[in-house]
């Protein structure tokens, strides 16, 4: 029986925190607003704060950085120019940017979907049942729960030599809502006969396209390793092999996005 180096899940491990940090974590960038309501200037995001100025209707501002319902702020002022904090509900839409929101497709970027459900309908005839159950969150990143069920056994003892578990994945969109996408995930299932296993890390690369009805594609193709333990040395059960191996992955995916 051959076992996965110690260090190989530490190299999945890592490489999903790294996917996860890039995908979450965007660095703010300075952007020019207009004020809208006159307000206050403070020296701390705080009421009750010193005053430092005044924010005028109308006033170009530059949004340096951002703490709750707050924003700090700078102004011109004369020949110089004001720094302060201020609330960002005094503060208006990015210069140039339009009155409403790019879509893509119909689908408004700021809107976001409660959950999306999708199944796969190809491996139903091996059969192999898997529903994907996806939950947003951020326009660019979903994490994916993906119970399944195959049989090795068609047309026989349904029950038979089957496997039962899921997969974890996490989608990293290059566009808001749909497009380019890597999907890094885990995917573990068990024989219902005996102790067979199948553990693996993978990596799916491909597109997903949604329209404004709700529904949505998604195709991919992708790699993982695992490890395969038959749970027994007596061929016709499970799969007869044990030990980690390469194995080809796959999106091939019809759903809604509720």
């Amino acid at each position: 029986m051959k076992y996965l180096s110690p260090t190989f899940p530490a190299l999945i491990f890592t490489s999903l925190i790294l996917f996860l940090a890039l995908s979450v974590i965007h660095p703010l960038k300075a952007q020019t607003v207009v004020g809208v309501n006159k307000d206050s200037l403070y020296l701390f995001p705080e009421d009750g704060s010193q005053k430092v100025g005044e924010l005028n209707p109308g006033t170009s501002a530059t949004i340096i950085q951002r703490s709750g319902d707050w924003a700090l702020i700078e102004i011109p002022s004369g020949a110089k120019s004001l720094k302060g904090w201020v609330k960002t509900s005094s503060l208006g839409a990015a210069l140039g940017q339009m009155s409403q929101p790019r879509t893509i497709e119909g689908r408004d970027e700021n809107q976001r979907y409660a959950v999306s459900l999708a199944i796969n309908p190809i491996t139903i005839f091996f059969p192999w049942l898997e529903v994907q159950i996806g939950v947003p969150i951020k326009p660019n990143f979903r994490i994916n729960i993906t119970p399944q069920w195959m049989s090795w056994a068609y047309g026989n003892d349904p029950f038979k030599s089957s496997m039962f578990g899921g997969s974890l994945s996490f989608t990293g969109f290059l566009e808001p809502w749909q497009g380019w996408y890597l999907e890094p995930g885990f995917l573990y299932l068990r024989s219902d006969k005996g102790n067979g296993s199948w553990i693996g890390g993978q990596m799916i690369g491909g597109y997903e396209q949604s329209w404004k009805s709700g529904f949505f594609i998604n195709i991919g193709l992708g790699a993982g390793v695992g490890r395969f333990d038959d749970g027994n040395d007596n061929e016709g059960e499970f799969l007869d092999l044990d030990g980690v191996f390469p194995y080809p992955t796959w999106n091939a995916l019809i759903g809604y996005r509720f």
